[in-house]
């Protein structure tokens, strides 16, 4: 492949092949293998200290693998309890929702179908008898949760060293600009080392003194500015990130998001905090004890913010977690189960104008509930700031007008740029037809997965949901959406400090390139101006990205 080390690489050949040949000759009595030993060890000290500066970072990006903000279910005295991961024992028995995801090795207690992408790169769901063991860092992709029971506690899950992967999903391709930038460096530098070669053989020079010339061009033009600088940047952009609450999940994220203008939020779970509570003091009258026992269990399975709200309101007496009850989700719409021959749902109130959960038995409305939110509590701050950036602000939700429209004027967000009652289709559809390589959709459930797929970028603020991890290009860590701002924020200064170092490197390369067609450098010099180079670009990123860097500043 063609890669920024291969004129380094065929420098050192050349060198090893003309001080062989001096020795045949007697012309220059092999004295560059002198050089070539000196020339090999500068280079790998160069190496040895660039290791130690990405090393450093990683360590930095590691420290904190985003480990607290993932939560799962928990069967425990006949409940649900919905745990930390770090909490969970060998033994365990653990309730998957549809979308949760497996936080450590374990034993299927039902039949379930479960995905592998985030963990294999697998796009097919595969589907698992009781008794199976189940890997950390699957996914639940069917419709209804399933029991698993810990085969490890979760110090020994692998998931730990899979939030660790600094890069996953699109990341693993290389980067376009490195990419794009080895194309044509690695063969002008070829052609200009040839080209020095063949004017001073023309010109009289000795052979030995001809291919010191092109030796000397390929060691000097150096492209330590991309290959050196550019990896270190990033790392230091990723810990950057990393430190203030923003997990990049996808290497060419940082790249992707310099062309974002336009960012599209959902809203329950996303601007608000998610944390949903039930208004009123008598929301369960007129439900008998099976009733609110079927109520509960449909609850206890889903990941919705409004299945949480109606579940921790329910009394204490009636939650009796029923293992055999089969409870089907079908994202944006609700919950189905089948009990005594009667249908029960809990979904959107289509007949309550001033409530927005329904539960109904066999289409006969038993009780109706409205949920009451908060917003985050930097979210009209951070809104504002990023509308002040330039940024184009919509809202995509499946809530109803006047909820949606309520925290949209919060927000300032303008009404024409409100989308309610939104589908998962609906969303998808909507990111398809405003999206121009430039749309960053932030979402936080499983109906917004079509959408995330969609746009140029994605990221959420739910740490814990295993389809967000496996498809979005980042995630928070904090309970605010200030990252958001910080991550856009950090992206145009990492490619105004690349720009700056291709600036740099352009003009070191097109001097040193002249001096050695002049016959003024020998190879010698050359390796010893090469890592002089690397610490200058490697200072300028410091600089610019490091820790005391101005982007980080308030």
């Amino acid at each position: 492949m063609v890669h920024l080390d291969l004129p380094i690489a065929v420098g050192l050949v050349l060198g090893y092949l003309g001080s062989f040949a001096a020795v045949l000759t007697g012309d220059g009595n092999g004295s560059y293998f002198d050089t070539l030993i000196v020339f090999t060890t500068l280079m790998l000290v160069g190496r040895f200290l660039r290791e130690r500066v990405l090393e450093k970072n990683r360590a930095q990006l590691l420290e904190d693998a985003g480990i607290d903000g993932l939560f799962c279910r928990r069967v425990d005295s006949g409940r649900v309890h919905v745990v930390a991961v770090t909490e969970i024992a060998s033994g365990d028995t653990m309730l998957l929702a549809p979308g949760d995801i497996v936080p450590v090795a374990s034993t299927a207690l039902d039949a379930g179908t479960f995905s592998f992408d985030w963990v294999t790169g697998e796009s097919d769901a595969r589907s698992f008898q009781p008794g199976a063991t189940i890997d950390a860092g699957a996914s639940n992709a069917g419709r209804s949760a399933v029991l698993l029971k810990a085969a490890e506690p979760f110090s020994q899950s692998r998931l730990v060293r899979l939030l660790r992967a600094p890069t996953l999903g699109r990341g693993d391709a290389p980067s376009r600009f490195e990419g794009k930038i080895a194309s044509i460096w690695v063969p002008a530098v070829l052609v200009a080392a040839a080209g020095g070669f063949t004017l001073h053989w023309l010109a009289g020079a000795t052979l030995y003194a001809a291919l010191s010339v092109a030796v000397a061009v390929l060691v000097i033009t150096c492209p330590c500015s991309f290959g050196i600088a550019t990896p270190i940047a990033n790392e230091l952009v990723l810990a950057g990130l990393r430190r203030r609450g923003l997990l990049v999940r996808s290497a060419t994220f940082l790249e992707r998001a310099t062309t974002i203008r336009k960012i599209v939020f959902d809203k329950t779970g996303t601007l608000t905090s998610g944390q949903l509570r039930l208004a009123g003091d008598r929301r369960f009258d007129g439900l008998t004890g099976p009733e609110l026992q079927v109520l509960y269990n449909l609850t206890c399975r889903s990941s919705h913010p409004k299945s949480a709200a109606v579940k921790s309101a329910i009394p204490l007496a009636s939650q009796r977690f029923d293992p055999a009850l089969v409870v089907l989700e079908l994202p944006g719409v609700g919950l189905d189960a089948t009990r005594g021959g009667c249908s029960y749902r809990l979904g959107a109130s289509s007949r309550d104008p001033a409530a927005d959960v329904a539960f109904s038995r066999d289409g006969e409305l038993l009780a109706a509930f409205s949920t009451v939110e908060e917003l985050r509590t930097d979210a009209v701050a951070e809104i504002a700031g990023l509308g002040q950036d330039g940024f184009q602000i919509w809202m995509a939700t499946g809530d109803v007008a006047e909820r949606a429209l309520t925290v949209a004027r919060s927000c300032r967000i303008p009404e024409e740029r409100v989308l309610c009652v939104q589908s998962p289709d609906d969303k998808a559809a909507f990111i398809a037809s405003i999206d121009q390589r430039d749309t960053l959709m932030i979402g936080d459930g499983v109906n917004d997965g079509p959408a995330v797929q969609q746009a140029h970028c994605s990221g959420t603020p739910a740490a814990g949901r295993a389809f967000l991890a496996s498809r979005a290009d980042f995630y928070l860590l904090t309970p605010g959406l200030g990252p958001v701002r910080k991550g856009l924020a950090a992206a145009q200064a990492l490619r105004r400090a690349l720009r700056r170092n291709l600036g740099w490197a352009v003009a070191y390369n097109g001097i040193a390139l002249a001096l050695t067609y002049a016959g003024w450098m020998t190879p010698l010099l050359c390796a010893v101006m090469m890592p002089c180079s690397s610490l200058v670009s490697i200072a300028m990123v410091t600089r610019s990205l490091g820790s005391k860097g101005s982007v980080w500043r308030s």
